[in-house]
């Protein structure tokens, strides 16, 4: 579990004006020790240092753990550099033949979720590419010296090969591994259970965004909001979600909350698919819960009807399980990590890939098989055992204390669950059962 100081870091960084820090004078610097490794996992660690200076309350941090953020934000300045040609790289060489393209997250994100890129921690360069243009866009990472890493459903990862990060601070090394990821649509049903229909967009219609310098297409701001709500719920399904995710949705209803055009737009996609609305009322509880920002009325509205049954889970379940200890498999007995399969079983069809409440989810050992596999073929034959037991028995620990602790939340969910639907507040949103 994060310490009381992570949660007040959290306060700190809420937008509705009160930047007090009532505990960092007392704290000590065991506390700020886990705070800043909290602090790196949960990708705040930059947010927080810019809002302390920004206070003029510097003051309040020891100065080791002030040197020690300062650091990660100097080497943060110079991978932003790096990406960034490498972004552009990437980009005329997706223009020169002629692949149609839409720069999904990552730099298109400045400056509506956020204001400098320097803040923060990115790893991947995601694009959403049209499907008759999938090939030309490998071909050109291909001659650009990328290497395919992966292929499932509808994505396909690139990167170029080296070692993989062992430590979080690794993230803000300019040396740092990144990937590319292309997405041949916004919502990938093969891997996720949750049947949405979201409009595809045209790639003819594109939103042109310019930041420092470079010119390069984007999803229009309604559609590409809700791919920002969709990717923090993929990654609740699968037991957590990044809080500086949620700081930035914060920051762009904070920002947006006047567009009338986008909420217009919104308001559209909900009426034709009504489950999105669900979808985005429950990421944006818990980004208003966290960082309450103003919440524009479309959105007052999708939290309204919000079903009882997903309220219950936001308010019993979600406090805890956002400042769970990251990373969960570090001597974490009992992670509450899934205990979101039972919000996600409010959504999911029952057959997929992926998805809340496989057996594949509870015990993933094919995953860890994967992950012992690829840690070998990276380590000296000397240390190899070593490292495969260790990870091995960390893993296995966390996933079998997170197991138990699933099931035995499971009895008082399922009576939760009996009780609103015998008061008719259950709606079936997906074909499960539970």
């Amino acid at each position: 579990m994060a310490t009381v100081l992570a949660h007040d870091i959290v306060h700190f960084l809420g937008l509705s004006g009160h930047p007090a820090l009532p505990r960092v004078l007392r704290a000590t610097s065991r506390e700020w020790e886990r705070t800043i490794r909290w602090l790196d996992h949960s990708g705040l660690a930059l947010y927080f240092l810019e809002r302390v200076q920004t206070e003029g309350a510097t003051s309040c941090i020891p100065a080791d753990m002030l040197r020690e953020l300062e650091e990660r934000h100097n080497n943060n300045e110079q991978r932003v550099e790096r990406l960034k040609a490498i972004f552009a790289s990437i980009n005329d060489g997706f223009d020169r033949d002629g692949v149609r393209f839409a720069v999904l997250k990552g730099f298109s994100l400045t400056p509506e979720y956020c204001a400098n890129p320097c803040t923060r921690a990115q790893s991947d360069l995601d694009y959403l590419i049209a499907r008759d243009s999938s090939a030309a866009a490998e071909n050109a990472l291909i001659d650009q010296g990328f290497v395919l890493k992966k292929r499932q459903g509808e994505e396909r990862s690139f990167w170029i090969p080296g070692p993989e990060p062992t430590d979080a601070v690794q993230q803000y090394s300019p040396n740092g591994p990144w990937m590319v990821e292309l997405h041949l649509s916004t919502w990938d049903q093969s891997l996720w259970r949750i049947p949405l229909k979201i409009p595809e967009p045209s790639f003819t219609d594109l939103r042109t965004h310019r930041w420092s310098g470079l010119e390069f297409p984007c999803l229009p701001k309604t559609l590409a909001f809700v791919g920002q709500i969709l990717h923090c719920f993929k990654h609740l399904l699968d037991g957590w979600i990044r809080l500086s995710w949620l700081f930035e949705i914060a920051c762009f209803l904070q920002d947006q909350g006047d567009d009338t055009l986008l909420w217009r737009e919104f308001d559209h996609i909900v009426t034709a698919e009504p489950l999105v609305g669900e979808l985005v009322a429950a990421i944006t509880c818990l980004a208003v819960d966290l960082f309450e920002p103003a919440v524009p009325r479309s959105l007052q509205k999708c939290i309204q009807d919000l079903q009882p049954i997903a309220r219950v889970w936001l308010e019993e379940y979600a406090p805890d399980w956002l400042f769970e200890k990251l990373p969960r498999y570090e001597i974490c007995f009992f992670s509450r990590s899934k205990l979101s399969m039972f919000l996600g079983e409010l959504y999911c069809a029952p057959q997929a890939e992926h998805g809340s409440h496989d057996f594949g989810f509870l015990f993933p050992f094919r995953g860890m098989k994967r992950q012992v596999q690829k840690r070998h073929a990276q380590t000296s034959a000397m240390h190899a055992i070593a490292h495969q037991t260790r990870w091995l028995t960390l893993h296995s620990i966390y996933h079998a204390g997170a197991t138990l602790r699933y099931i035995w939340e499971l009895p008082r969910w399922r009576h939760r669950m009996q009780l609103l639907r015998a008061h008719g507040e259950v709606r079936n949103t997906s074909n499960s059962s539970s």
